[in-house]
């Protein structure tokens, strides 16, 4: 299921780059930012939904957290600088659906 997500999330993020590379003044262009931006974010809070019901328990259960953390490090290392960043934003409290403040 993990392996179908990214599959569906590396699809809809080539949708959100055609749309954007498709924008100009037209109204509908825009829309179809919008739309591709929606599908995207419906793609991966389904995501991170199967990532934390069933991959970091089975992690967990199977790895050390030194082992999980050499992993984690290297991840980290060769993402954009700001997608820490971006990843606490979007977790915030704020963001999340039915979270408490």
């Amino acid at each position: 299921e993990i392996d179908e997500l990214h599959d569906a999330l590396d699809s809809v993020k080539e949708k959100v780059q055609t749309a954007i590379d498709k924008l100009n003044t037209e109204k509908s262009t825009v829309a179809a930012v919008r739309d591709a931006l929606s599908d995207y974010e419906g793609t991966m809070l389904k995501h991170f939904q199967v990532e934390e019901t069933t991959a970091l328990p089975l992690m967990r259960a199977y790895f050390t957290p030194e082992e999980i953390s050499v992993v984690q490090r290297k991840i980290l290392e060769d993402a954009p600088e700001n997608a820490m960043g971006a990843l606490i934003y979007a977790m915030s409290p704020l963001m999340v659906p039915n979270s408490v403040v």
